[in-house]
């Protein structure tokens, strides 16, 4: 007799789940998670379904690869039907917690902070300390292509803020027309 147990069915494919969380009972669901759990998970994730790149509901980054995320673990009962499953790359899948309770992982997505917010506070920084001109520092900045961003390629935001500063320091010395001016 064979002791294993019988495989659940395939998950839902990636279309049957987008699908889902765009119908009015996904967005019905969303818009009462939001409510009941005092969030604003709707938006994030309206933001990554409205995207026509495949984007992680969780951290917003666009990655080539998305996982299918179940909020009530499988092991734990929960189904593989559209429902109950999210997408995720998989830095955020390995992070989300991993709970028999559905709650657990919209709260961990609505304060995951999100690459947009660090990559500005990088920039605040970088302005605040470079001694580059406005114009200066917008040369620097906008050498780095949309899609070159880490969000795309999958560096951090503070590895990108050093590579403004070190273009910053590159620009300094090979364009003081770009200095601030001395006070």
């Amino acid at each position: 007799m064979n002791n294993f147990k019988k495989r659940p069915p395939n998950k839902a494919t990636v279309k049957a789940i987008k699908s889902y969380w765009l119908s009015d009972d996904g967005q019905c669901r969303l818009k009462e998670i939001d409510q009941r759990l005092s969030l604003n998970i709707h938006v994030r994730i309206n933001l990554a379904l409205n995207d026509e790149l495949p984007r992680c509901w969780a951290c917003l980054k666009i990655k080539s690869r998305l996982q299918r995320c179940h909020i009530v673990p499988d092991y734990s009962g929960g189904s593989p039907k559209a429902e109950n499953l999210i997408l995720m790359c998989y830095k955020c899948h390995l992070d989300s917690p991993t709970i028999d309770h559905p709650d657990p992982i919209w709260v961990w997505m609505n304060e995951l902070i999100l690459w947009r917010d660090e990559i500005n506070f990088y920039l605040e920084k970088f302005i605040s300390q470079s001694r580059l001109s406005e114009q200066g520092i917008e040369e620097v900045v906008s050498k780095v292509d949309e899609r070159a961003y880490p969000s795309a390629i999958g560096i951090s935001a503070r590895a990108m803020y050093s590579i403004w500063v070190i273009r910053g320091l590159e620009l300094e010395e090979s364009r003081p027309d770009l200095m601030k001016p001395e006070p």
